[in-house]
């Protein structure tokens, strides 16, 4: 996350909505301390990715590692029924709610 990439025109955010749509696990990198988390991203961990570039490498590993655990899956499956509650009162037409009760 930059400053510009949480732009309510920016091209990543519409990246970050349709993945947030489809259920894809989304893992913010703050890249400038300065950029504002999305609220739709607030509920999610990301990685400090500034600083010396060694250390935001170990930063990564180390999530996506912490992931992979069972602890980061349960996570994972505690985000998930968030983001499809949010879904299905956004939700305006059927077919938009029945894809969001699907996933």
């Amino acid at each position: 996350m930059t400053a510009d990439s949480v732009r309510s025109q920016s091209v990543c955010k519409k990246e970050w909505a349709r993945a947030l749509k489809y259920k894809k696990p989304i893992d913010p990198l703050l890249l400038d301390r300065g950029a504002e988390i999305p609220f739709r991203l607030e509920g999610r961990q990301y990685i400090d990715f500034t600083g010396d570039l060694n250390v935001r490498i170990a930063r990564l590993r180390r999530h996506l590692q912490w992931l992979a655990s069972p602890e980061g899956e349960l996570q994972t499956l505690k985000v998930r029924p968030k983001d499809t509650e949010r879904d299905l009162e956004l939700a305006t037409d059927p077919d938009q709610r029945k894809r969001s009760e699907d996933k």
